[in-house]
């Protein structure tokens, strides 16, 4: 019988992997189990997982930023050296608008005249 485990269900794993390695392996209470070693290992997968979307995070937060601020200096510049400003270049031309509909009503209207 194996003595001097600690309570709980950590305790009993470390008291099994302990004596797993004395009987099958042969090998010494100090070497580190596969359990620790992989534990660590996605310890270190996880942390660098998250550093990566952190960085991918930033940079597309600068990328948002810089078109933004890019997107903002070409209406600002539109808005203060277009030339459209003047109330003549606001009024829609009544000329195409006429010949648009005259053309649809041409087109739509064609195969009833037959």
């Amino acid at each position: 019988m194996i003595t001097g485990c600690d309570r709980g269900p950590g305790g009993l794993r470390k008291m099994y992997e302990r004596y797993a390695l004395r009987t099958v392996c042969g090998a010494k209470e100090e070497e580190e189990s596969w359990w620790d070693k992989r534990q660590k290992r996605m310890k270190k997968l996880l942390k660098e997982q998250t550093e990566q979307a952190i960085a991918r995070h930033k940079a597309e937060q600068q990328c948002w930023l810089e078109s933004s601020s890019a997107s903002s200096l070409r209406l600002q510049e539109f808005l203060q050296n277009g030339e459209s400003h003047s109330p003549e270049a606001m009024e829609p031309d009544t000329n195409v608008a006429v010949a648009t509909y005259e053309n649809l009503m041409a087109l739509f209207t064609r195969d009833y005249e037959k």
